[in-house]
């Protein structure tokens, strides 16, 4: 726990299937959220969530009790508060991203002409997503393939990620 600008801000390790998330939070919200690199070794399915290091409290179960949902494919009963960050730009689209059900993907493109922009800026908002996956910048995909995830485009443990949770929101059914 740190402290700054007389606010608290709480560091937290959750498992995820076989990643491992960093949520940073303070009493407002979740202000970062990113994936520990590279994946948990002999972690297998039924996977369950749980907070692996960090101070627990209320907020650290609810984000635990929304990381649970997420595996077992429910749309989480909880909704955590996001503590805004980032020109407006970078705000409308994070915004967009978390409106993409999980199971559904977007490409670049095809977000930007929703969002009346380029793609390359979408490219750069997912980039610096300062919340990753509550803010899903991983259901946006390159119109030829996978496209990048935490700033990287080519083999690596983080495109390894984004196709994980592409693959496990397959089992999500919004029937």
């Amino acid at each position: 726990m740190t402290t700054s600008n007389y606010a608290i801000h709480i560091e937290n390790i959750f498992s995820l299937g076989p990643w491992q998330l960093r949520v940073v939070h303070n009493t407002h919200g979740i202000e970062q959220a990113g994936f520990i690199m590279p994946a948990m070794p002999s972690v297998a399915p039924p996977y369950k969530a749980e907070c692996l290091q960090g101070e627990r409290s209320a907020f650290t179960q609810a984000i635990e009790a929304y990381l649970n949902d997420y595996l077992c494919h429910r749309t989480p009963a909880v909704t955590l508060p996001l503590v805004d960050q980032g020109s407006s730009f970078r705000q409308r689209v994070w915004a967009a991203l978390r409106a993409i059900p999980a199971g559904s993907q977007m490409t670049y493109g095809q977000l930007a002409r929703t969002l009346n922009s380029a793609a390359q800026p979408i490219g750069g908002a997912c980039r610096h997503n300062p919340i990753a996956f509550f803010t899903p910048c991983h259901r946006i995909v390159a119109a030829t393939g996978l496209g990048g995830f935490m700033g990287l485009a080519e083999a690596s443990d983080q495109l390894q990620c984004k196709s994980w949770l592409l693959r496990h929101e397959k089992g999500f059914n919004h029937a």
